[in-house]
């Protein structure tokens, strides 16, 4: 039966409002949005959402503003709806990521979609332990790596998924046969997001305090650490992927490029992966630096600490001891060059 805004009641989705994809996130063919079409019928709330991304996406093409109206309507419709059955079901995870798509695509505010991802941190932290981390769930928190990563890292604290039970979690590949190469690059970059927001979190104390004072245990603590993530390295699997991507000359628009060649992935899920990864390791670099700085800085004793900041440089492991800023710098540049080519 159709409603006056000129769409279904159930917010049943038919092939007719399929339009051309707006994002980057709509163009992946796998995670979570995979899970979208053998969801739809069978809940009217993920149905209502699905409606006002369509109506959006027609919006956002055609300045129509009965389109822009309807679009309103059922993402007001999905969320009364939400709210009167809240729970921590994969169908309630999917109406939230769904909204985030919604908020993506509408950019009616551009931090509308904040509380939508801090939600689906909420949804994941209250299922029970005995519950299985379905394949859906574990897509959108590979999907939604900002609640595990940017958000932790933005507040100074360690992220909420620094678990074994979600750093475990191998990458969900719904509609494609990733490699194993690819995999496993995936899956390093999730763990190293995940667990690189408690290493901001220990600089973030010591940074904030008025001296910068650090004793020798903590310095060892922050700097074994760092020393682990540093570590955890998989230049075989990043190699594999780099072989088979082909190298072409950057498209010169108006002499604005910012780089003369870039890669040309196979697939978004090849970018993604390579790109995280290589983000998580230009963190990770840039923390070991700051490390290396604050016991340079310590090397000379506050007042009213004697000797005792003297000795916190001989206090860090062999690893971080034998790196020098220029090794770091330039494996920082090679990151930053492969991000930017990407």
């Amino acid at each position: 039966m159709s409603d006056k805004h000129g769409g279904n009641a159930t917010g049943t989705v038919t092939h007719a409002g399929a339009v051309r994809p707006r994002t980057s996130a709509q163009r992946s063919p796998r995670g979570r949005y995979a899970f979208i079409p053998a969801r739809l019928g069978h809940n009217t709330t993920n149905d209502a959402v699905a409606e006002a991304i369509i109506k959006a996406q027609e919006y956002y093409f055609s300045g129509d503003l009965t389109k822009w109206r309807q679009s309103i309507y059922y993402q007001a419709l999905a969320v009364s709806q939400l709210r009167k059955s809240l729970d921590a079901s994969d169908t309630t995870l999917m109406t939230v990521a769904m909204l985030t798509l919604y908020e993506d695509v509408a950019r009616f505010d551009e931090l509308s979609w904040y509380p939508h991802q801090h939600a689906i941190v909420s949804i994941l932290q209250a299922r029970p332990e005995s519950w299985p981390t379905s394949d859906m769930a574990t897509a959108v928190l590979y999907a939604f790596w900002g609640p595990s990563f940017g958000f932790s890292c933005f507040e100074g604290t360690p992220s909420p998924f620094d678990e074994k039970k979600w750093l475990s979690l191998d990458p969900v590949w719904q509609t494609c046969a990733a490699s194993q190469a690819l995999s496993k690059l995936r899956k390093l970059a999730h763990q190293l997001l995940i667990q690189t927001p408690r290493l901001v979190a220990m600089l973030w104390d010591i940074n904030g305090r008025s001296n910068r004072s650090v004793d020798s245990a903590e310095l060892e603590r922050l700097s074994t650490l760092a020393q682990c993530l540093y570590d955890r390295v998989d230049a075989e699997s990043e190699g594999v992927l780099l072989h088979n991507v082909a190298v072409v000359r950057s498209p010169d628009r108006a002499g604005k490029a910012l780089v003369a060649y870039v890669f040309e992935f196979h697939s978004i899920d090849e970018m993604e992966t390579a790109v995280l990864y290589w983000i998580a390791r230009i963190h990770i670099n840039r923390l070991c630096r700051s490390i290396l700085e604050l016991a340079a800085v310590d090397e000379k004793p506050y007042p009213n600490q004697g000797d005792t900041a003297k000795t916190m440089q001989s206090s860090l492991p062999s690893m971080l001891a034998g790196l020098t800023h220029e090794q770091l710098q330039a494996e920082q540049t090679r990151l930053a060059t492969n991000v930017l080519m990407s």
